[in-house]
């Protein structure tokens, strides 16, 4: 192994080997173009961590990590929003036309609207872009990813739903808006299921015709459900309809550039739909599974990835910046 040297202050030799530089290479002070974490700087080991990462898979790395910041001054960039998607905007000029950039996601999501407007923007400024998942890119973060022309998941990255998030004011929950629309489609599906059962059991206890038990059943089981359908609030249930169309109208269009119509039809339509949880976990597996284009990274990468992601932490947003010393 090669060896450098330099001369100490009392006069004595020190020898230093690539293990020392790789430690001086990481106390290097670095921040971000976007939105720098710790009050300006990237914490050394993370930002030493991200070199290795951009390093392995020799292409331009942008940074998306949001690690749910609710106070301090990178708050407002804590989700995928307004300001974030502005802040990307304003930054286009250092997205190279002709070059295909990595987009590093760690971010538990926002608004559809934001993470369409920042995937559309790498679409149309580079020759397209890949999208890098360590741990998680969930809700909005999984739409953004979507309109990359392949992800790389690593071993315990997720994806997630697209059913969109609305707040409840009354109950001060948040909460899926897919389950009000699913609660309807249920009670639908219910009563259709209690009118059959019923007119079977009216038949064989009755042996009279379908033709004159029929309107019975529909009269009892419309009279059953009727107290739960006048509570639905039809204008709320319709803007909770229009969210999840919007959230799966945006991930049509951003597949479309790289997937078949109708491929990209049924992942848009079971993202939003087919999942139970906004939170449910889709892996590598189960991604696959939908036809979403998944990769595994592989040797270099999934090293660097693996040693990444303990150092995952704070707001850091934009191209990674080596802070030179004034002196």
């Amino acid at each position: 192994m090669a060896v450098a040297s330099r001369v100490h202050k009392n006069g004595s030799l020190v020898k230093k080997d690539s293990a020392t530089k790789k430690i001086q290479q990481a106390e290097k002070r670095y921040t971000a173009s976007i939105a720098p974490a710790n009050r300006g700087f990237v914490d050394p080991g993370f930002a030493a961590a991200l070199r290795a990462v951009e390093t392995a898979i020799g292409r331009p790395l942008w940074l998306l990590v949001q690690d749910d910041e609710t106070e301090g001054p990178f708050a407002q960039f804590n989700e995928i929003g307004p300001r974030v998607a502005d802040a990307f905007f304003n930054a286009r000029a250092d997205l190279e036309s002709g070059t295909s950039p990595v987009l590093l996601i760690h971010s538990s999501g926002g608004f559809g609207k934001d993470a369409y407007r920042i995937a559309r923007l790498f679409q149309k400024q580079c020759d397209g872009f890949t999208a890098i998942v360590p741990r998680r890119a969930k809700s909005a973060a999984t739409l953004l990813a979507l309109g990359a022309q392949g992800i790389i998941l690593g071993p315990y990255a997720e994806l997630g739903p697209l059913d969109a998030q609305m707040v409840d004011y009354d109950r001060e929950i948040r909460m899926s808006a897919l389950d009000e629309v699913k609660a309807l489609e249920r009670l639908h599906a219910s009563s259709l299921e209690a009118v059959d059962q019923l007119v079977i059991a009216l038949i064989a206890r009755t042996q009279k015709k379908l033709d004159t038990l029929l309107p019975v059943a529909l009269n009892f089981v419309a009279e059953t459900v009727k107290p739960l359908v006048e509570k639905i609030d039809t204008i709320h249930f319709t803007q909770m309809s229009r969210t999840l169309k919007e959230a799966e109208e945006y991930a049509k269009r951003l597949l479309y550039l790289n997937y078949q119509k109708a491929r990209a039809d049924t992942i848009a339509n079971q993202l939003v739909e087919t999942y139970p949880t906004h939170g449910f976990m889709i892996d590598f597996e189960e991604a696959r599974r939908l036809g979403i284009k998944v990769s595994e990274p592989k040797d270099g990468l999934a090293e660097a990835l693996n040693a990444l992601i303990p150092h995952i932490r704070g707001t850091v947003i934009g191209r990674l910046e080596e802070v030179q010393d004034d002196d």
